[in-house]
């Protein structure tokens, strides 16, 4: 088993002998999102882990569509010419 499949059994066996703490520090190899809500749910222990870089081929040549977060704040990707362009 990996370490992020041992993270639910070891918080099961931390609440049974209720050493649960309200955060659990991780690397980097726990960052996945269902993971972290799956635990705060469940334990009410929030996972403070580091957000894994986007290591896509275009996130590394800074070109094409990656994984970059949409949204209020994101850098804009329209052309500079708008729509009718």
């Amino acid at each position: 088993m990996t370490d992020a499949e041992m993270t639910e059994p070891v918080h099961h066996m931390l609440a049974a002998r209720d050493l649960l703490r309200a955060e659990h520090f991780l690397d980097s190899g726990y960052a996945c999102a269902e993971l972290i809500v799956g635990v705060k749910k469940n334990f009410g222990v929030a996972l403070v882990t580091p957000a894994l870089m986007n290591s896509s081929p275009q996130a590394r040549a800074a070109a094409g569509f990656d994984r970059t977060p949409a949204g209020p704040g994101a850098p804009s990707r329209r052309s500079s010419t708008g729509a009718a362009g």
